[in-house]
C-alpha cells in the first residue's frame, strides 16, 4: 500500500495534505481509515483526476448526515473531480467505503468506488505515477501504459473495476488520451 514518502515522491511535499486524526475520530471515522488519511494523507491535485481544492459546497473534509432507503448515512467529502463542481469523493464513515456522488439535478448519482481509504490512495498514487511517466506520449505508448495501470489497480481493488462503466474504469479509460 503507498506510504506518505511515497505520495511525496510522486507529488512533492506541497502538493500532499493530511487530516487531523482527533477531527477524523471526533466526527466517527475508523481508526484504520482515520490513520490513512493522517499519516499517509492524500494528493491536492491529480490532473484530470482528484483534486482537495473543491468550489462549493459541500467543502472537503466537512462530515453530512443523510436519510439512505430509512438507514442514517453518514460521509466524509474528500475531494472532488477537477473542474467538476457538482461531484464529490466521500468516505462512508460507517464502513469504510470510498465513493464518489454528483448532485447533478439532471442525473444525481452515487457509486461505490472503492473498498478501502487505502486503496482509493493507492489508486491516486499509481495515477500520478502514470501521469509523471507518460507526460505528452500518445498513441501506442500511451495506451500499453494505461492497460499496465489498470492491471496494478485491479490486482489492488478488484471490485473497483470489475465494471465496465464503473467510476475507476471510465477514469483509467480517460488517461488514454483523446481517441481512447
Amino acid at each position: 500500500m503507498t506510504s506518505y514518502p511515497e505520495l511525496v515522491g510522486t507529488f512533492g511535499e506541497d502538493n500532499v495534505t493530511s487530516v487531523n486524526y482527533d477531527q477524523l475520530r471526533d466526527a466517527g471515522v475508523g481508526f484504520e481509515a482515520a490513520r490513512v488519511l493522517a499519516d499517509v494523507g492524500l494528493p491536492r491535485h491529480v490532473p484530470g483526476v482528484f483534486t482537495t481544492r473543491v468550489v462549493g459546497e459541500p467543502v472537503n473534509f466537512s462530515a453530512h448526515e443523510f436519510d439512505a432507503n430509512g438507514e442514517e448515512g453518514r460521509i466524509l467529502v474528500i475531494g472532488g473531480p477537477p473542474g467538476d463542481e457538482e461531484s464529490r469523493y466521500f468516505l462512508n464513515i460507517r464502513n469504510g467505503l470510498v465513493g464518489v456522488f454528483s448532485l447533478n439535478e439532471s442525473a444525481p448519482h452515487m457509486e461505490i468506488i472503492n473498498s478501502t481509504v487505502h486503496h482509493f490512495v493507492t489508486f491516486l498514487h499509481q495515477c500520478g505515477i502514470l501521469l509523471a511517466e507518460v507526460g505528452a506520449v500518445a498513441g501506442e505508448g500511451r495506451r500499453e501504459a494505461v492497460e499496465e495501470l489498470r492491471r496494478r489497480l485491479t490486482e489492488a481493488d478488484r471490485p473497483a473495476l470489475e465494471i465496465p462503466n464503473s467510476w475507476w474504469s471510465l477514469v483509467v479509460d480517460g488517461l488514454k488520451g483523446e481517441g481512447a
